[in-house]
């Protein structure tokens, strides 16, 4: 077993024997560049459309990231990587795409590799490609759950914990709007009330002083008349 690190965004343990024994093929979804310009008798995965642009810093870095893993798994002897490298290396020098890989072909099939070999190896590129990808997949979703959706589901509940202080809110705003009210009523029947003990006071007090001096003048009546 050997650590791998996908451009410092996570390190992953893969098996070293991936290199000798490719899994059986698995179509590859493009979520990588392609780097390799050859793609006449090769079995091509399905290409999808997609309206978003890579980032051209991170195309650069997992361009470079598929290259250096493609040195890594290198087969012994010539085959379709290194085919691939001299096909561009003629391009530069001015051939065309096809006289590039005809002349290519021509070199390292005199070093003893024939069509078969370069078609079968770029077959197991492509299940390196398949294998990384899984790989990736798996580790992307980790990342997807812990850097997004465990905070959309933070975010989730800090939504509930607000919808429901919100209803207290209201609740309370409605408690506070009940208590105004029936402070006011409370208040009008205060006024109220205290107007009429007041009158009540009133009244009495002028009732008692009127029952007091008839009573009074009644007593000096009495003493005046009566021997």
């Amino acid at each position: 077993m050997s650590k791998k690190s996908f451009l410092g965004l996570f390190t992953v343990e893969t098996d070293d024997k991936l290199k000798d024994e490719p899994k059986t093929s698995t179509p590859v979804q493009p979520i990588i560049s392609q780097s390799y310009p050859i793609n006449q008798g090769i079995p091509q995965p399905p290409v999808q459309q997609t309206v978003v642009s890579p980032d051209a810093s991170l195309s650069d870095k997992f361009n470079k990231y598929f290259n250096d893993l493609f040195d890594k798994s290198d087969f012994p002897g010539p085959d379709y990587h290194e085919f691939k490298r001299l096909v561009e290396k003629l391009m530069t020098k001015g051939l065309s795409e096809p006289m590039a890989i005809v002349a290519a072909f021509e070199a390292l099939n005199a070093q003893g590799m024939t069509k078969e070999v370069l078609l079968s190896t770029a077959q197991k590129y492509i299940d390196i490609l398949s294998n990384d990808t899984a790989t990736f997949t798996t580790e992307l979703k980790k990342k997807e759950a812990e850097k997004v959706t465990q905070k959309e589901t933070q975010i989730s509940a800090l939504q509930l914990q607000n919808d429901e202080n919100n209803r207290q809110i209201a609740k309370l705003t409605e408690q506070i709007q009940t208590n105004f009210k029936s402070i006011n009523d409370l208040q009008n029947e205060i006024t109220v009330n205290k107007q009429e003990i007041h009158n009540r006071e009133v009244s009495y007090s002028f009732a008692q002083q009127a029952f007091l001096l008839k009573i009074n003048t009644d007593i000096q009546k009495i003493t005046s008349n009566i021997q």
